[in-house]
């Protein structure tokens, strides 16, 4: 990982093909097909008011690339989960939500990273039968 991104997920899936479809390697976890979307985190958004966030916690506005994207909301979670849970988020297509988890021992830097780059990406595979899902934070910066 270099200095400026902020990488979550598993391993690299190989190059999409049109439509967003995606063959990955047959020993590849994520080997049946499925899309990318791209969505581009617009704003930290605020707690609610009346309630109150845990401060292992962020939530940001979400609008898709290009096209439409089944996320409007990324939230990203400091955990201290171990490594297994943090490569699998949370995709909820009804409503509109991703939750990504990140180990609590980087978690400081992450929030850091978005806060400073104004140009911050999650690239979200999901699987074409909605069962798996991965997801990639980025900052190109």
């Amino acid at each position: 990982m270099s200095m400026g991104h902020a990488v979550f997920g598993s391993g690299p899936l190989q190059k999409p093909r049109s439509q967003g479809v995606v063959n990955t390697a047959s020993n590849d976890p994520l080997h049946s097909q499925g899309r990318i979307e791209v969505v581009r985190l617009i704003k930290e958004l605020p707690p609610l008011a009346g309630f109150t966030r845990a401060k292992n916690e962020l939530i940001y506005l979400a609008k898709p690339t290009n096209g439409q994207a089944a996320v409007n909301r990324v939230h990203i979670v400091g955990t201290e989960a171990d490594s297994i849970s943090l490569l699998h988020p949370e995709l909820d297509v009804n409503a509109g939500r991703l939750r990504m988890f990140q180990p609590w021992a980087e978690f400081e830097r992450v929030r850091r990273l978005l806060r400073e780059n104004r140009e911050r990406y999650c690239y979200i595979w999901r699987s074409s039968d909605l069962l798996k899902a991965r997801a990639w934070l980025f900052t190109p910066h």
